[in-house]
């Protein structure tokens, strides 16, 4: 945090994250096939320690003995997909999706540091990350629920963990993941930054827009929030809690309520013209999201048995 995130936060342009933005989407991509190649080494059911002997290692490039192991192991139901499953989880699933493609704050900052900013190369922007992040998101999230399938952890990289002994692709995968999270966390933080700047200068007495007054407020605001990152990172246990409450109210906010409503608000024509209803299905389904995903992540929180 001290050597690495906080020197990239306190950059003033966001096009100098663009090198470990790269970086980045090239670490997960690994993932991604990772993930995929792991689907179909690995067995299923996962294996009991106690069924392994000490002359027979586990990890193997050979696959002979994993079939007396899947025999011997658990019941081979577990290894069946299950389609749809309707559970108090469920809630946390459409907010962790609106959560992962909230891309909405960092347009106009990208946009301003085009080298020749017009609607058409933004869009094209716009497209290649959405469907880069899609294509990535879709297949970790397929091929890693059918590697585990009902055994499969919130955290993904934690479901290998239950296999009898470490495979060390998947702790490569880790420490890729970890550098990737950490170059990614500053291109989040800036345009989270520039908000909490303004929001700054509209409470703080107003001075002069000399350059230490800039500063001094970028380098505060820089610190609150690495700050508040990082108490929550020690503080929380299960990333899906963040996804679940931040999805279920802010990202559906960003991704559905607030361009909904702008668009029915600024494009012309009569609220029922055919243009504005996939905008108002969209508003209506933010609030129908907020509010059954938002009372059942709490209901679960209060009831956490049931």
């Amino acid at each position: 945090m001290a050597f690495v995130i906080l020197p990239l936060s306190c950059l003033p342009k966001i096009g100098f994250l663009s090198y470990t933005s790269s970086f980045s989407v090239i670490s997960m991509t690994f993932f991604m096939i990772v993930v995929v190649v792991e689907k179909f080494r690995l067995p299923c059911p996962i294996p009991h320690p106690q069924l392994m002997t000490t002359a027979e290692p586990y990890y193997t490039e050979a696959t002979q003995g994993w079939d007396s192991m899947k025999a011997s192991s658990h019941d081979n139901s577990t290894c069946q997909p299950k389609y749809v499953t309707i559970s108090v989880d469920t809630a946390y699933a459409i907010p962790t999706m609106t959560f992962s493609f909230v891309c909405h704050t960092a347009v106009i900052p990208i946009y301003k540091e085009l080298s020749s900013p017009t609607k058409a190369r933004m869009l094209g922007v716009s497209v290649t990350a959405l469907l880069a992040c899609f294509v990535l998101y879709f297949t970790t999230g397929i091929f890693g629920y059918l590697t585990f399938y009902e055994n499969v952890n919130s955290e993904l990289l934690l479901s290998y963990s239950q296999y009898p002994s470490p495979i060390p692709i998947i702790s490569v995968v880790r420490l890729i993941v970890l550098i990737a999270i950490i170059f990614h966390l500053p291109v989040i933080h800036f345009p989270c930054r520039i908000s909490l700047m303004m929001l700054m200068q509209m409470i703080l007495p107003r001075m002069a827009p000399s350059r230490a007054y800039v500063i001094g407020i970028h380098v505060t605001s820089t610190l609150i929030l690495l700050s508040t990152i990082t108490f929550i990172a020690l503080v929380v246990p299960d990333i899906r809690v963040i996804f679940g409450l931040f999805g279920a109210t802010s990202s559906v906010c960003l991704m559905l309520f607030l361009p909904s409503l702008f668009y029915i608000l600024i494009a012309p024509g009569a609220l029922y013209s055919p243009r504005k209803i996939i905008p108002c299905v969209m508003f209506v389904s933010s609030f129908l999201i907020l509010g059954v995903s938002l009372t059942t992540i709490i209901y679960g929180f209060v009831h956490p048995k049931k």
